[in-house]
């Protein structure tokens, strides 16, 4: 299942125990600090317009408010070889941003065999007492023995696939409170 914008397919409601019953339990919800997290990401690219081929990196794409001083200065650097242009390696830095600042939220759901149809890369709901309301999160994993099975999950929201970088009012109406 592709890593892109996605609806979801199943829901885990604690309440209700949906998908056929099979939800046990949520394991621990842990969400990233962001204090941490780059606020300037810049991708290096393998530049072919020129002969010999080079290094060569996008322009650094910024969260809202570094500009500002609102955010302090952290950046981050990848190198892809495998990007030939300035503009992919921008799609690449902007999406990379989005994802680390809107994908913060992680955790486990613990089900039954009914949960055995849910592949990795499946964008499940989830709602639970602990603050979960709707909460869309992309499944990326599943390990488990006779009939039980952890699914591991990671928050998923489709504007981290945006050519924009996200500003935080995107943050107040995301479903963890």
């Amino acid at each position: 299942i592709p890593d892109a914008p996605a609806a979801s397919e199943y829901t885990f409601d604690h309440a209700s125990g949906t998908l056929a019953g099979s939800l046990i339990a949520l394991g621990a919800i842990r969400r990233t600090g962001q204090a941490n997290l780059p606020t300037v990401m810049t991708v290096w690219y393998t530049d072919r317009s020129v002969t010999p081929y080079r290094d060569a990196a996008c322009d650094p794409v910024k969260r809202p408010g570094v500009d500002t001083g609102a955010l302090p200065w952290r950046p981050q650097e990848i190198r892809l070889n495998g990007i030939f242009t300035k503009s992919q390696a921008t799609r690449v830095a902007t999406t990379r941003l989005n994802k680390l600042w809107l994908g913060d939220l992680s955790g486990e759901i613990h089900a039954l065999d009914d949960a055995m149809r849910i592949r990795p890369g499946t964008v499940v709901t989830l709602s639970d007492p602990r603050g979960l309301v709707s909460k869309t999160v992309r499944v990326f994993g599943m390990s488990g023995v006779n009939g039980t099975y952890t699914l591991p999950f990671i928050e998923h929201d489709d504007a981290a696939y945006s050519d924009v970088v996200v500003g935080e009012h995107v943050r107040v109406v995301r479903g963890f409170q």
